[in-house]
C-alpha cells in the first residue's frame, strides 16, 4: 500500500509544476475560488478529498492562491440541500471576490442556484469537474471547462495494456451495470477485446456462481468500485483461483492487493483532477474537456 501512495504523492509533485510564473503573477490574494465538491468524509471514500488535495496543492504552488473547498458530508453522494446551502453561503461571505468556481453538481437544484448566483457575470470562471452536467442543466452553455477521466478511453488502455495477451475466453467482466462511468468503460474494452460480460448482483458474484456459469473464466475483471469490494468480499480472489482486477481505491480493495490477493487495481488521478481543476479555474478562456487518465497499480499475475 506504501508503493500505491508513493506512486500518487510522485503524481502530485509532477503535475504541480503546471502553475507557471505567468500564472502566480496573475493571482491576487483577495480573489476567491470555490470548490464545491461531494462526499469528503475519507472514511467513506478518498476519492473527494484527493481531489481536494490537487487543488490545493496547485493553489498553493501558484502563489498560495485564496482557495475554499466545501465538502457536502451527505448520507449518500447526492447531497442537494447542503450544497445548494454551501453555495448561498459563500456568495454571502466572499460575493464580488469570488473569481473561479470549480463544481460537482449533485444535481439540477444546486445548478440552478449557482447559475442563479453567477448569472451576468463572465468574469468568474466555472469548472465542472467529475462527471458531466445533466443534459438539462441551466449550467451547460455556461461552464469554462469540464475536466474528467475518459471511461471509454480508460477502458481501452486497459485492455491494451493488461489483457492483449490473455485468452479472450478466459476472462470476465462482472458489471451491475447501474452507472454510465462503469458502461462505458465496459465499452472501451470490449472494443479492444471480445470478452464476456456478466452483469450481476453482489450476492451472484461468488466463486461457485462464476465456475459454474463461466468455468473457463480465471481473469476477473471489475470495472466500478461498487462492484470491486463486492468481488474481493466474496472471494473472487487468488486463494480460489482467480486473477481479479479491480476499479477502486477503497480500503478492502488495497488490503487485498497489499496481500496479493488481486491482481491490480486502477485509480481515476483524482489529484490531477483537482490540480487541472484548478489551473482552468485560474486562467482558463477557451471551453474544452480536459481528459486526466488513470493510474494502474501492479500488474497482472499471469
Amino acid at each position: 500500500m506504501k508503493k500505491i501512495y508513493l506512486l500518487i504523492a510522485a503524481t502530485v509533485a509532477l503535475f504541480a509544476l503546471s502553475c507557471s510564473e505567468e500564472n502566480k503573477s496573475e493571482v491576487d490574494k483577495s480573489d476567491v475560488y470555490l470548490a464545491f465538491l461531494r462526499e469528503g468524509n475519507p472514511d467513506i471514500s478518498k476519492y473527494w478529498v484527493q481531489v481536494a488535495a490537487g487543488i490545493e496543492a496547485e493553489a498553493k504552488i501558484c502563489d498560495n492562491a485564496n482557495v475554499k473547498v466545501f465538502y457536502t458530508y451527505g448520507e449518500s453522494d447526492g447531497d442537494t440541500k447542503t450544497q445548494i446551502a454551501q453555495i448561498r453561503n459563500a456568495w454571502d461571505s466572499y460575493g464580488d471576490r469570488i473569481k473561479g468556481v470549480i463544481f460537482a453538481s449533485c444535481g439540477l437544484e444546486s445548478d440552478n442556484i449557482l447559475k442563479d448566483k453567477i448569472l451576468g457575470n463572465d468574469n468568474i470562471k466555472l469548472v465542472i469537474v467529475d462527471s458531466p452536467l445533466l443534459e438539462e442543466s441551466p449550467l451547460q452553455n455556461r461552464f469554462n471547462n469540464l475536466v474528467a477521466t475518459d471511461n471509454y478511453e480508460a477502458g481501452r488502455r486497459l485492455a491494451i495494456e493488461k489483457f492483449s495477451n490473455i485468452p479472450a475466453d478466459s476472462i470476465l467482466i462482472v458489471t451491475d451495470n447501474t452507472g454510465n462511468a462503469a458502461k462505458q468503460r465496459v465499452d472501451g474494452f470490449l472494443s479492444v477485446k471480445g470478452v464476456q460480460v456478466y452483469e450481476a448482483t453482489i450476492s451472484d458474484c461468488t466463486p461457485r456462481n462464476i465456475q459454474q456459469l463461466y468455468p473457463k473464466a480465471k481473469y476477473i475483471i471489475s470495472l466500478n468500485a461498487y462492484m470491486s469490494t463486492a468481488c474481493v468480499k466474496n472471494g473472487l480472489t487468488k486463494t480460489n483461483g482467480f486473477v481479479l482486477s479491480c476499479f477502486d481505491e477503497d480500503d478492502i480493495v488495497l488490503e487485498a492487493l497489499e496481500k496479493g490477493e488481486i491482481s491490480f487495481t486502477v485509480a481515476q488521478n483524482t489529484m490531477k483532477m483537482g490540480q487541472v481543476a484548478f489551473d482552468c479555474a485560474l486562467k482558463s478562456s477557451v471551453k474544452k474537456n480536459i481528459y486526466t487518465g488513470i493510474l494502474i497499480f501492479d500488474s497482472v499475475d499471469k
